[in-house]
């Protein structure tokens, strides 16, 4: 029978892994546990030769951080047991213990050749997958289990009112008992529960496997096993920092990197050099205002591109012992005798991606698309994250200033063509065809050839607005526009940050939903006043007291400790939570919403409309920002 491998854990000597066939399988087999330890003293072969426990001893060739350039013996070892002794060895300066990311069970079922998210014969334990991105899975029964308060709203730990079960993301159940779940997921053949961390915490697991629900999809998650080697579980709990370096680790192991932290040290530089190099990408700060007939054109996965293209990682930028190399303008001196760690990992990710592009209208193909993009999106800041295992500060300098200078050149091959650039940033343009001598799609390819990545048009505006900010500047992460599909485009805005009360969403959403009926420059400003009056008429709802109490709930997590409202809400809870909801009260304090008793501060929501209306367009066309 095939079954698709999900999950494992590991005790005392055997392994127990799981898979999906018609339901969750469980199969045990034996097997040791694993460790690598690089010598540091010669003592250590015979202080392993005596520990009873340990079932082989062998030593390996491996190639050494930061730029694997030489080969050394690292002992690999099979044992039973517990692993204190690994800590001793260390201690002793015997040894250090390598290769031990992203975690043990990894090395255990790496020794199996067994790949989490792919199919085996769950009788013999051969795998009957390929690597093909468009693979076939079977049907996959699960369930999405969010606590909600009162109001409907994702709850605290303290105010959880009730449970919503989405099976398949089609069917909702609502249950006030936790208990209630195991008859629906009895009745619905569910095998994979996600919960947020608050249900996590009531659900036992019962016959189907419990995760946390995760940042994608269940076939996002999938993908992510297949991609990083971790387990459902794993993957599951995991920053998408942490797929990304755990596929990296997979490609190490397979060319015999050993995997260790190591300090890369930066060369001296003079302050002008430092100054030339340690930027960040092209952004712009587009002029606050109304513009019509724009193009957003979007580079395919820009920073992904050029690392890939440059052979920008750790081990190749500034490396000393290499034959062919090119010094890029900023002077990291880039070797290309071997294809890059990072560079080979991203390139079959963005292959990948564009191979399921073409399905990815399909609910399953979109949430793997999806998946990928999210590892590709963070790519580029690991390879500058300091604690990263296979990054360096100055391969993530070669990739900003090559970025810049690929915005740079698509910046004047546009205004050559008579089209104004009105904002860029990072791998976006917003384009105006003034006197356009070629169409919006030969202006992206002569682009895309220009700098060897492919530019897409990604939307057509027929109206586009970039709003004030707090400080009345423009932002080139902020805009909402009317796309010539008739829908809505809205970023950065108020509208749809998570932070803000329900009632400013409320008030922005009504004033652009009645400029939603522009297709034109005159119908968008015969409309503004229409689109004020509806924004003024919450502003009325609010004083005459006609406003429902979950419009006005504030969510936010407590990250650190401080005066803020958020903490000083939590405090009446005795403790810290990891999130909180509350209600600003007539007293102008904030209470959680458990507590609240229904008098709200009309002075505090409409300050905040007031502060929030800067970001409508009525503001920037009277030009009466002002930062007092």
């Amino acid at each position: 029978m095939e079954g698709l491998f999900l999950d494992a854990r590991y005790d005392k000597g055997v392994l127990t892994l799981y898979f999906l066939s018609n339901k969750i399988e469980e199969i045990n087999v034996k097997a040791h546990r694993i460790a690598y330890i690089e010598p540091t003293s010669i003592e250590l072969y015979n202080v392993l030769n005596k520990l009873s426990f340990i079932y082989e001893i062998m030593e390996e060739e491996w190639f050494l951080p930061p730029y694997y350039d030489f080969k050394r013996p690292i002992i690999k070892i099979k044992y039973l047991g517990s692993s204190k002794f690994i800590k001793r060895i260390e201690e002793n300066g015997l040894g250090v213990h390598v290769n031990n990311f992203p975690d043990e069970i990894n090395l255990i079922l790496r020794e199996k050749s067994l790949r989490p998210g792919y199919l085996y014969d769950t009788n013999t334990l051969e795998m009957r997958d390929s690597d093909d991105p468009l693979y076939k899975l079977p049907e996959i029964r699960y369930a999405y289990v969010t606590s909600l308060n009162k109001y409907g709203k994702e709850a605290s730990w303290y105010d959880i009112k009730y449970y919503k079960v989405s099976i398949n993301n089609k069917d909702d159940f609502v249950i006030e008992n936790i208990e209630e779940l195991y008859d629906i997921i009895k009745e619905n053949e569910i095998s994979i529960v996600m919960a947020d961390v608050n249900s996590l915490n009531e659900i036992k697991s019962q016959g189907f496997i419990l995760i946390q629900k995760p940042l994608v999809g269940i076939y996002g998650l999938i993908e992510w096993s297949r991609i990083s080697g971790l387990t459902l579980r794993q993957a599951s709990n995991s920053s998408i920092g942490k797929i990304l370096t755990s596929a990296e680790a997979l490609e190490a192991i397979k060319r015999h990197y050993e995997i260790k932290k190591v300090k890369r040290v930066e060369p001296w530089r003079k302050l002008g050099d430092m100054k030339d190099a340690d930027r960040a990408g092209a952004t712009f700060i587009p002029k606050p205002g109304v513009y019509f007939n724009v193009y957003q054109l979007d580079f395919s996965s820009l920073y992904p591109n050029i690392i890939v293209l440059n052979n920008l990682s750790a081990e190749t930028v500034n490396k000393n012992n290499c034959i062919k190399y090119e010094i890029n303008a900023i002077g990291h001196k880039v070797c290309f005798d071997k294809e890059g760690l990072v560079p080979s990992v991203l390139k079959r990710l963005i292959d990948r991606r564009e191979k399921i592009r073409p399905y990815k209208k399909d609910l399953i193909f979109k949430e793997r698309f999806d998946a990928i993009k999210w590892i590709l999106v963070t790519g580029f800041g690991y390879l500058g994250y300091r604690n990263s295992l296979f990054g360096s500060v100055s391969a993530y300098e070669s990739v900003t200033y090559i970025a810049r200078e690929i915005m740079k050149k698509s910046y004047e091959i546009s205004n050559k063509n008579g089209y104004k650039v009105i904002n860029y940033i990072i791998d976006s343009l917003f384009l105006i065809p003034e006197n356009p001598k070629i169409d919006i799609e030969e202006l992206s390819e002569t682009i895309s050839k220009e700098v060897n990545i492919k530019l897409r048009v990604e939307d057509k505006f027929l109206w586009l607005v970039f709003p004030y900010t707090e400080r009345c500047l423009g932002s080139a992460g902020r805009y909402y526009g009317l796309k010539d599909d008739g829908t809505l485009k809205i970023k950065g805005i108020n509208a749809v940050r998570k932070n803000v009360p329900d009632i400013i969403k409320y008030a922005e959403t009504n004033a652009l939903n009645v400029l939603k009926k522009a297709s034109n420059k005159e119908e968008f400003y015969n409309l503004l006043i229409k689109a004020k009056e509806s924004y003024d008429n919450v502003k009325k709802e609010l004083i005459n007291g006609d406003v429902k109490e979950d419009l006005l709930v504030i969510s936010k997590s407590i990250n650190k400790i401080g005066n803020t409202q958020q903490v000083r809400a939590s405090r009446i809870l005795y403790g810290l939570s990891d999130s909180i909801s509350y209600i600003i009260n007539s007293d102008g304090n904030p209470i959680p919403v458990e507590f609240y008793e229904g008098n709200y501060s009309k002075e505090y929501y409409l300050k905040y409309l007031e502060r929030s209306e800067i970001e409508m367009p009525w503001y920037i066309i009277n030009k009466n920002c002002n930062t007092s």
